[in-house]
């Protein structure tokens, strides 16, 4: 759905189809999970159909649109949740390839889990199936871009435990890290929720910051990881710059967020973290006592999240922890993140949109 950012009014929508007798890869209590990226005149989604879209910004109409199920033979688990990423002619796209709900294997181990594609034509450009498979669960994540000592890359999470860097012209693999390599070896009635990367991988100069683990039930044991983006090849025993694990560190869903030489990451079971980005050492560390999905937001000097207990919560960003405030006004609030822009926040209820500024 597209509103007006001054003042709420509606101007368009597009409207998917739940995929017909397909629960399990479209499950009915979700719906679009894709965060949509906006690149000038065009937006980009997934749908819960598993399609790559490409529609005007202006009016919604339709440019494009991969069927990564009918055209790639994907197979996604739940839900298609991939946000995609747009670098200038190109979009990156996880597929959501996984495991069939039923039989706990890949229908289709052939089919790509990482593709580029063609801005202005939807085309494949490229496109990768390396986790084949070896997939433990469902492929959710998202991909990230930078330059990293001129060398530029785009990071996709795997299905199979693995972040994997590609040249984003080529596809050409650059470096991959086995993230399931903290805690090995593992039961394999567990590797599903211990090794799954659902959060977006974020870079912090060369540095690769990823949290791995999810399940939304228990706080068990997950990974903070810290990984060396300026190394080739199979990287997992000499590209690790530092991790949070174990006890420290709970599963989590959502990414972290970098600012000042501090990263903020967050727990499912509610803690949020201030990490040093150069060694890993926990600054501080407050426990919100509920649920905790959505990736903290940095402006202004303050860190901003919204809960599991419907309240948005802000913080001073810094070494020193200062819980500034707690509001819980907004009584339909659910899981997720807050936007800023032009002095608004901005941030969803499970039926409401909300801007809230300063002195209104």
């Amino acid at each position: 759905m597209c509103f007006s950012a001054e003042d709420g009014r509606f101007l368009w929508q597009a409207v998917h189809e739940k995929l017909p007798g397909k629960e399990a890869e479209d499950w009915p209590e979700t719906g679009l999970s894709s965060t949509a990226a906006v690149a000038q005149d065009q937006v980009f989604y997934v749908s819960n159909r598993a399609e790559l879209v490409c529609r005007a910004v202006q009016d919604g109409k339709l440019i494009w649109s991969l069927d990564m199920k009918k055209d790639l033979g994907v197979q996604p688990l739940h839900v298609s949740a991939c946000s995609p990423l747009v670098v200038g002619d190109l979009v990156f796209v996880g597929t959501g390839n996984s495991l069939d709900d039923k039989s706990h294997k890949v229908k289709n181990p052939k089919a790509p889990s990482f593709i580029a594609a063609d801005r202005k034509t939807g085309k494949v450009a490229w496109k990768d199936g390396t986790p084949g498979d070896q997939v433990v669960g469902g492929h959710w994540g998202s991909p990230a871009y930078s330059v990293v000592e001129g060398r530029a890359q785009v990071v996709f999470p795997g299905a199979d435990g693995w972040l994997y860097s590609f040249d984003p012209p080529t596809g050409k693999l650059l470096w991959k890290f086995n993230c399931k390599s903290f805690e090995k070896p593992l039961p394999k009635d567990e590797e599903a929720t211990h090794t799954q990367i659902p959060a977006t991988p974020v870079f912090a100069g060369h540095r690769v910051i990823v949290p791995v683990g999810v399940d939304v039930d228990t706080n068990d044991k997950g990974c903070l990881w810290a990984i060396d983006a300026r190394k080739s090849g199979d990287v997992t025993a000499s590209a690790e710059l530092w991790r949070v694990q174990g006890e420290s560190f709970g599963f989590s869903v959502a990414s972290v967020t970098v600012q000042d030489g501090l990263v903020y990451a967050v727990e499912m079971a509610g803690f949020l973290n201030c990490i040093e980005v150069d060694t890993g050492k926990l600054v501080w560390r407050h426990d919100l006592l509920c649920s905790l999905w959505g990736a903290p937001l940095a402006s202004d000097g303050k860190l901003y999240l919204k809960t599991g207990d419907a309240e948005i919560v802000v913080f001073q960003s810094g070494r020193e922890k200062k819980l500034l405030s707690q509001n819980g006004e907004f009584k339909d609030l659910d899981t997720g993140s807050v936007v800023a822009a032009n002095g608004v926040l901005y941030f969803t209820g499970k039926n409401k949109l909300y801007a809230v500024a300063a002195g209104k």
